[in-house]
């Protein structure tokens, strides 16, 4: 969620005016309260809302935004699913949300008050950072985002800005309503800032964890040199820039360098995962939140390329690199410490993965397992519209079923994935996902009508379902 437009949530307060990021004095449009908030001044300013320094508890800090965008029902029933969503995001590495309301004639979002700079203050006040301070802040970005991606969101507006320097590490903030609230009635609005938006965003494609990265790789790139990857000052040339120039890595420290632009890929397919980077910055895995197993995919991307649409004026006073824009419209080394640990983790590992698989094709192999009756055999596709819970859209499944088979392959948008027959009986087939990142999860089909019913039910709250039949093709 959208936090602060340039500081912190976290630490407590107790003296506004000792924070790093002072507050500015209301206006006389501003409400003096809102719920049981009592407002004391500005923080900051986007296309998103206006965020707010307010008291709780006497004494307790807090940010309060005013989500501007949420105008209409619909818009404000999305804006309670994104918070519910955001509550499961790990609070020691993004601001925890401790209050929302969607029902008063301003809606808002409360949030813990991080006292710290943001990454773009740090660094244009001390410089770029270095060594080890530059990896911490690259791992525990990471870490963020990982988390982020786990509660099953998208950030879509990563950047300096949105990197807070609090007491206890950095926190990574502004997730979940950097986009349009409404995607279906907005759907030529992009929703971020120029020099760190990925190709397909320019391209009015969907925003993906993939477009997350590479927003990562850009702000990393500042933090490393002071400047962004692309750094026009012109709107038309930067998002030229983005859309067909290599990016610039000069002061980025050689050993980031191709990581980094791993992530810059013009391709979001070609880039790295936020848990690739994690493990190949730190050697290992990141510890997973007790939600892990239930990390919806993203959207695919749209390949349909259009040009990018002409971008209104920044509503903030910054430079366009960092501006927050409302919208864009229409030899062998010697042995390490630890191997000989490793060398017996590995076998063990491998071991138990095959004990695993072969648990699961003796189980495979029984007598009553069901099997793909001859008249489902087919390659069925068509449109249906797929929901994450905070969002979705229609686009074509495609799912391709072998007669006297108990496996099957499920082309989505939202749940790609290998599937098992789970059950065989009446009028419908009941498949499980036996691969993909929608797992645990079902789906079920049923011939109707001539064609194949589809729906989806897949991990935490992805929904899938076809209006109309899936065709057979051929």
């Amino acid at each position: 969620m959208e936090v602060l437009s340039g500081g912190g949530m976290i630490r407590r307060a107790t003296d506004a005016r000792r924070s790093a990021m002072p507050a500015l004095p209301l206006t006389p449009e501003d409400p003096p309260r809102l719920g049981r908030y009592r407002l004391l001044g500005r923080l900051g300013e986007g296309g998103q809302g206006i965020v707010y320094l307010g008291e709780g508890a006497p004494g307790e800090h807090v940010a309060v935004k005013v989500i501007k965008t949420a105008t209409d029902p619909a818009a404000r029933d999305r804006l309670a699913r994104e918070m519910a969503a955001a509550q499961q995001v790990a609070d020691w590495c993004t601001a925890k949300v401790l209050d929302s309301s969607v029902d008063g004639p301003l809606p808002y979002i409360v949030s813990e008050f991080v006292d710290g700079p943001s990454l773009r203050d740090r660094v244009r006040e001390r410089g770029p950072l270095h060594g080890g301070e530059l990896k911490r802040l690259m791992a525990n970005t990471l870490t963020a985002l990982l988390a982020i991606h786990g509660a099953g969101m998208i950030h879509r507006d990563l950047k300096p800005g949105n990197v807070l320097l609090g007491p206890d590490g950095p926190r990574v903030v502004d997730f979940g309503i950097a986009r349009p609230v409404d995607q279906r009635t907005m759907s030529g609005q992009l929703t971020g800032t120029p020099a760190y938006l990925s190709p397909e965003q320019l391209r009015q494609e969907s925003a993906t964890r993939a477009s997350d990265v590479f927003a990562w790789a850009g702000t990393m790139v500042y933090a490393a040199t002071g400047h962004p990857p692309f750094r026009h000052g012109a709107i038309a040339p930067l998002f030229q820039a983005i859309l067909n120039d290599p990016p610039d890595l000069s002061g980025v420290p050689a050993e980031l360098r191709e990581m980094l632009a791993e992530c810059l890929d013009k391709d979001p397919g070609a880039r790295p995962t936020a848990r690739d980077l994690h493990e190949r910055l730190v050697g290992g895995p990141p510890p997973l939140p007790p939600w892990a197993g239930r990390r919806p995919e993203d959207p695919t991307v749209d390949r349909r390329t259009r040009p990018p649409a002409p971008v209104r004026a920044a509503e903030t006073r910054e430079e366009t690199g960092e501006s927050a824009v409302s919208s864009v419209t229409t030899d062998p080394a010697p042995e390490p410490a630890g191997a000989s640990r490793r060398a017996w983790i590995v076998p063990v590992a491998v071991a138990v993965a095959a004990g695993a698989g072969l648990v699961g094709w003796l189980a495979g192999r029984g007598e009553d397992a069901p099997s793909i009756p001859a008249e489902y055999a087919g390659v069925w596709s068509g449109p249906a519209f797929e929901s994450t819970g905070i969002g979705g859209r229609t686009s074509t499944v495609t799912i391709e079923l072998a007669a006297g088979q108990r496996t099957a392959r499920l082309e989505s948008a939202i749940c790609p994935g290998g599937l098992r027959l789970a059950e065989a009986g009446g009028d419908r087939l009941t498949f499980t996902f036996e691969s993909g990142q929608c797992a645990p999860g079902q789906v079920i089909v049923e011939l109707r009508d001539g064609g194949l019913g589809y729906r989806l039910r897949g991990a935490g709250a992805i929904t899938g379902e076809s209006g109309e039949p899936l065709r057979r093709a051929g």
